[in-house]
């Protein structure tokens, strides 16, 4: 029975890594379609445009690109603040990395960020899953909104701002209400002992998974980490849409302020939620929804813009991870020191109550 359910669980992992492979070789040709469109000979006009544009309009580009990342890293930091402090500089500089890799099959952004923040840093891997469905909920409670509003009235204006700010105040509100009332040990208590109940498996009931639960319920019951996750979101947001703004105008297509926020949006949710990588799937989903919803713009124009977004970050992401790398010191992290290192950084900066609960670390 065991070796049967061995080679099952063997045979799920090998479809699965196919399905990973797969998917990133159509996203590659997506990428190769998008290119081909691209440099068509009846797009070579903007091409042209493209290389001759002012060179304070190409560093734009790179500046908003490097903007995006920090404030991508930045969020991560504020999002585990409440119950791990670690050094921006350290999960600025993981980050940069895990997101070159995000263009990547595997999951290896994902792999990445576990592996070094619980090697080196020390987080439980429990810990670091309850941080990223808190940076996912913050993450629902911005866009969502000022998508919503965006489709809603077109124009920004006053009704679109007063609408955005309303709807991302009231859906950040009430999750930071209903997290502040589960961080109450006694309706935690009862929320537990109403899950232990419902049947499944019983690793889903162990008193470690509850207990990182309650993490994630610290994190996005600290105000001041949740406010801070909605400006940063928000910040980027506009960042992105200027990205779109400058990288439309270079090539004679401008963008109105709304077309530039679903455009900016647009890019990063598939970019986040692509399942194999982002590489092809971000691009020709982006070009491809934005030429169904925007009116008078082609998906040849749409595609130049997307690509030249897409080539400008990734350079960005090259350069920052060789930095990155750099600053992490790989060589030792593989022989562990950077792992107690880091460790010991991280415990001398947190409250005694968070040190003790996270001695059953993996």
């Amino acid at each position: 029975m065991s070796g049967a359910g061995g080679t099952s669980r063997e045979g799920g992992r090998g479809l699965r890594a196919i399905a990973q492979i797969l998917g990133f070789v159509i996203g590659l040709g997506l990428l190769g379609y998008c290119v081909h469109v691209a440099v068509k000979p009846q797009n070579q006009q903007q091409l042209a445009k493209l290389l001759a544009a002012p060179a304070h309009e190409k560093l734009a580009l790179i500046g908003l690109s490097m903007v995006v990342v920090l404030i991508s890293g930045s969020v991560f930091h504020a999002a585990l603040r409440p119950v791990r402090r670690l050094r921006w500089l350290d999960v600025q500089a993981i980050n940069v990395i895990a997101c070159l890799l995000a263009l990547l099959p595997m999951k290896l952004s994902l792999v990445f960020r576990v592996l070094v923040h619980n090697r080196r840093d020390g987080v439980p891997v429990l810990t670091i899953g309850a941080w990223f469905v808190a940076i996912s909920a913050v993450m629902g409670a911005v866009v969502g909104p000022i998508l919503l509003v965006t489709m809603w009235r077109q124009t920004p204006d006053g009704f679109w701002l007063a609408g955005c700010a309303a709807g991302v105040c009231a859906a950040a509100g009430a999750m930071l209400a209903c997290a502040r009332a589960l961080r109450n040990e006694r309706v935690w208590a009862r929320v537990a002992g109403f899950w232990v109940r419902l049947p499944m498996p019983s690793m889903l009931k162990s008193a470690a998974l509850l207990e990182r639960g309650h993490e994630g319920v610290r994190m996005l019951g600290d105000a001041r980490s949740v406010w801070m996750g909605v400006g940063l979101r928000t910040l980027d947001i506009c960042v992105q849409a200027g990205r779109f703004k400058i990288a439309a105008a270079i090539v004679d297509q401008p963008l109105t302020w709304d077309q530039a926020v679903l455009a900016g949006s647009t890019f990063f949710l598939i970019g986040a939620l692509a399942p194999t990588g982002q590489v092809g799937a971000r691009e020709a989903g982006t070009a491809g929804f934005l030429g169904v919803v925007l009116s008078g713009m082609d998906f040849d124009a749409l595609a130049i813009i997307v690509l030249m977004i897409s080539a400008t970050e990734t350079a960005v992401l090259l350069v920052g991870s060789m930095i990155g790398l750099a600053y992490l010191r790989p060589d030792r992290l593989l022989r562990g020191s950077a792992g107690r290192e880091g460790r010991l950084a991280s415990e001398a900066a947190e409250p005694v109550s968070v040190v003790r609960g996270s001695n059953d670390e993996p």
